[in-house]
């Protein structure tokens, strides 16, 4: 699918870019606030993008040197996919244009269990 093929595009553009990568934290967060319609959905969405925001800001910053470059990717894949107005389910589409974004963002938390559990004991330690 050339969505998929253009959010890895856009992915592998900016892993290693910084400062991109802080544009794309804040292109997130932006968005994150604008969301208003479904609290419960708001709440689960809110709680995975901050948390990913959070893991790549520790990343990014060498704070957290725990993650392998396949979780950094991914990571930043959900942020780009979260951030990309135009994916499979434009989020223009009332009630489902999120969704999409919700299931990208779950897939990947789920990818990285192990990697969230061992991020949060090294936070509540830092």
């Amino acid at each position: 699918m050339a969505i998929w093929e253009d959010i890895k595009r856009k992915t592998n553009e900016l892993v290693t870019d910084n400062d991109r990568i802080k544009e794309l934290i804040k292109q997130a967060s932006e968005k994150l606030s604008e969301i208003t319609k479904d609290e419960d959905s708001k709440t689960t969405l809110s709680s995975n993008v901050k948390l990913l925001m959070r893991m790549v800001k520790s990343s990014i910053s060498g704070n957290y040197n725990g993650f392998s470059y396949k979780t950094v990717f991914l990571m930043l894949f959900a942020l780009v996919y979260f951030v990309v107005p135009t994916d499979l389910l434009p989020d223009f589409v009332p009630l489902l244009g999120f969704s999409d974004d919700l299931a990208v963002l779950y897939y990947v938390i789920g990818s990285l269990s192990d990697d969230i559990v061992a991020y949060k004991e090294w936070e509540e330690l830092a």
